[in-house]
Parts: structure tokens; sequence; C-alpha cells
């Protein structure tokens, strides 16, 4: 939310489709203030409201529009009044800030397991599981029971609820009915409920587990409930996109787990990547240490081009990998270009491509100018062209063309015995139902394809690299 209010990006849904997130906000915030909501629908107080109020009364005063549309002025506002994109974040993404159907319908496992994580629990983990973890053997009844999946308005609440009774029987049907229709509650089903479900899968061995030997063996037990379980309700906790933890408490081991919905691994950021002391010491990692500490330096608008530049001249290899990946020779990109993007880039809502082309620098054109031949394609925005590209050449040099050989291996050592992927994938139609099929993917050091990932597109930058893990071929016979 943060992200999305600091450049006012357009909401795609809901009533007030169109407008900006920032002008949303702001409007609520003079008008409807009880509409900020956290995730728990309490409204959030900010201190700094009046102050930021009057300085956006005054802009649209002086020049005949609003802050919104001058990211720079928005920024400086919203610090001089002492708001931040932490405090941003706290707000519910609701329907009235463009949420999608999917994002509308509850059943998220902070909707159903109620476990808040504050700062403290961030720092702390351990702390939070030993608060909020479920035993494995009431996780099915908890969501069973649960309140919010049992209202007569949660549409997919009833389908939720049988499909756990069938899990806990051994089986994996999914019920029928008309909501098979409806792409975004299928997605809804796969992607949030999934990521309980397919531990519920794992509970009652309704699960492709090839070496659930070595799990059982690790996590020191014969009977997945005998261990507990933890669903965070915020992102931000460690290696997260989605993560949960399982917990052994009479031997205080923890496990890692991921548990999405679909094939493709979750995307933790690298900024959680742990560089341990004897990983540090083999020079045989030194460039891909290199490459991970530079993403974890910097912020994710100067991130793209410190490690385009770093595999641009770090060695033979990554300078060819490079090389290969965009298709054409660039020198790399100076302290004055990076700063010439980023203002274009807070400056660009509202600009035509001419406009921001008239302000970049002379290097940044001939990249421009480069790719866009390279892709056959005119750019529409082109900071965000930029962006986009230099970031995607930096992950094409790593997945595609080998710029660190060991990247995977790194990865796999840091995370080592201590991640577990689960795979939870809806098929069927709204006559027959259909299936709930979980995969587990253990452990990651051993098995599993490693890339650079990132969700950031054209028009929007969204956070830092990150990196995904998914099975090899065959893996699951």
């Amino acid at each position: 939310m943060g992200e999305k209010i600091l450049i006012n990006a357009p909401n795609r849904f809901g009533p007030r489709k169109g407008e900006g997130t920032g002008d949303v906000f702001l409007d609520l915030l003079a008008n409807d203030p009880n509409k900020l909501i956290d995730k728990s629908d309490n409204p959030i107080q900010f201190a700094g409201a009046n102050k930021l109020l009057k300085i956006s009364k005054q802009y649209q005063q002086n020049n005949k529009k609003p802050i919104t549309t001058d990211q720079v002025a928005w920024r400086d506002a919203l610090s001089q009044s002492g708001i931040t994109t932490t405090d941003l974040n706290k707000l519910e993404k609701t329907e009235l800030f463009g949420t999608s159907a999917k994002e509308r319908i509850k059943i998220k496992p902070k909707d159903i397991f109620d476990q808040p994580v504050d700062q403290e629990d961030i720092e702390s983990i351990d702390k939070a599981i030993s608060k909020l973890a479920i035993p494995g053997k009431d996780l099915a009844k908890t969501i069973i029971g649960s309140k919010i999946l049992n209202q007569k308005d949660n549409p997919l609440g009833a389908v939720i609820i049988e499909t756990t009774k069938n899990l806990t029987k051994g089986q994996n049907k999914v019920p029928a009915g008309k909501w098979w229709n409806d792409p975004a509650s299928v997605k809804a089903i796969q992607d949030y409920a999934g990521e309980y479900l397919g531990v519920v899968g794992l509970l009652n061995g309704v699960v492709n587990f090839p070496s659930i030997s070595k799990f059982l063996a690790f996590m020191g037990t014969n009977d997945l409930k005998n261990l507990s379980y933890y669903f965070p309700s915020k992102s931000n906790v460690p290696l997260a996109d989605s993560f949960g933890f399982i917990k052994n408490p009479k031997q205080d081991i923890v496990m890692n787990i991921s548990s999405k919905g679909g094939t493709k691994g979750a995307s933790p950021s690298l900024d959680n990547i742990k560089i341990t002391s004897a990983l540090r010491k083999d020079p045989k990692y030194k460039e891909e240490i290199e490459f991970i500490e530079t993403v974890q330096k910097h912020d994710s608008f100067d991130g793209i081009f410190n490690t385009y530049n770093l595999l641009s001249t770090l060695d033979a290899n990554t300078k060819k990998a490079v090389s290969q990946a965009r298709g054409f020779q660039h020198r790399g990109f100076g302290q004055k270009d990076v700063a010439n993007l980023r203002k274009i880039y807070d400056q660009r809502v509202g600009m035509t491509a001419k406009e921001q082309i008239v302000m970049l620098t002379d290097n940044n054109k001939k990249f421009l100018q480069l790719v866009e031949k390279e892709k056959g394609q005119q750019a529409r925005s082109p900071v965000g062209f930029i962006l986009y590209y230099a970031q995607r050449i930096v992950r094409d040099a790593v997945n595609k063309y080998n710029a660190l050989p060991e990247f995977q291996q790194t990865v796999r050592t840091v995370l080592g015995d201590n991640f577990m992927q689960i795979y939870t994938i809806v098929k069927g139609d709204a006559k027959s139902g259909g299936t709930l099929d979980v995969r587990v993917l253990y452990p990651a050091k051993i098995d599993g394809k490693v890339e650079v990932s990132s969700k950031t597109t054209q028009q929007q930058l969204i956070g830092k690299l990150s990196f995904s893990i998914s099975p090899d071929k065959g893996y699951f016979k």
C-alpha cells in the first residue's frame, strides 16, 4: 500500500476505478477517515493528517493540479507530515483502493487464524511461533470452525470447509458448484486457501512428498500432527512472500515453509539471504556473494543499476553473460544517469513519452534506443522501459546465460535443510468438482531450480530482486 500511495498507482477495480491510490488516500483522509482501516478492520489514525491536508490544499491552489501528480512534492509532503511508508503499509487493501475480486475474498491465512505479528515478533519469529502456533492435531478443526469461513455471505467458506473435511478423510476432493465458473474464486482457493489447505494435506498424507522420511528425521518425529504450525499475517517476516513455520516443541526445531498455489516456487527477497561465515570464506562463491550483497545494500531503484553495472564489470564470464542477455554493447549507468532516471520516475505521472525523453541524459537515451531496436517496440513510458529492461538483462544474465555459476548452490547452501516448498494446484469444473493436488519439495539444497526473480513491470517498480525455487522436471514422478 505504501508503494501504491507514493506513486499514486491507478485503481484497476472497485467503485473508484481509474483514480490514483494517493488521491483516494487523501480524499478519505479529509472526508471519511474511518474508511482507512488496518488488517483487523480498525480505523488508522495518522498524526500528521492535518498537516498533509494543509500542504496538499496549498499545492492545489498554487499549481492548479493535485499534489499527487508531482511525486517529488507528494513524497516531501508525506515526509513533512511524518507519515512514513511503514505507516501506509498498515492500511488494508479495501475495495476503495482498487483491490481485485480475488483480493476481496476473505479466506487468507490472516483472516482464518487471526495471528497478528507485531514488530517484536518480526525481529524474533521464535517468539511469534511460541505464542501463536497451532498444534497439528488442531489445524483442520481450527479451519472448519473458523467464524469467517462459516459466515453465510462468504461465498467460498463452505468450499474450504468441505475440502478440509475431505482432506482429513484422506481424500483430495474439492466440491462442485458455480464458484468454479469465476476465475477469481478458483485462483483465490488455490493462492490463498491453498496456503493452509496444502498443510492440511501434508498432515493427512494427501500429498506427493518424495522425501518425507528425510523431513521426519530432521524434525525428530514420526507423526506430523505432533508438530506446531504458524501462518504469519504479514509478509515482512524473514524470507517471506507467504511463509509459514513448523516447529517441534520438544526439540525446538523450526522449519520454514512456503505454501503456495500453482507450480512456481515462492519468491523470497534476496534481502533476507544471510551469508554464513563458512560460505564467505569459500572463494568459489565470491562473485555470488558480491551480487547478493549489492542487492542488499541498495534500495529497489538503485539496485537495478548497481547489479547491472556489477555484472557488466565483475569478470569475463559475467561480462559475456550480460552482453548475451542484452544483445548490444553498453557502458553501464553512471551516478548522474541513475539520479536522472529517479528524478523522471518520481515525476512521470502525467508526463508524455516525449517529455520523459527530453529529460534523459545522453547515456540513458542511448540505452533506450538500443533496447527499443533490440526488442522491436517503442516505449510508452521511457523511464519504466529502461528500469524494466535493465533489470531484465540482469535476470537473464543469471538465469539464462550463467553469469553466476554458483548462484543456485549459494542459495541452496544458505537455505539448507531449513526450508521446504509446498505447491497446491486446484483443478476441476462446476459440474463434477475437482481435486487439490499437493506437492512438497524438500530439502531445498538438494532439489529444485533456483532463479533470480522480480515482480517489476514497465509500469511499476515492485520491490527488490528475489529468488524463486521450482522442482526439477520429474521430481514428483
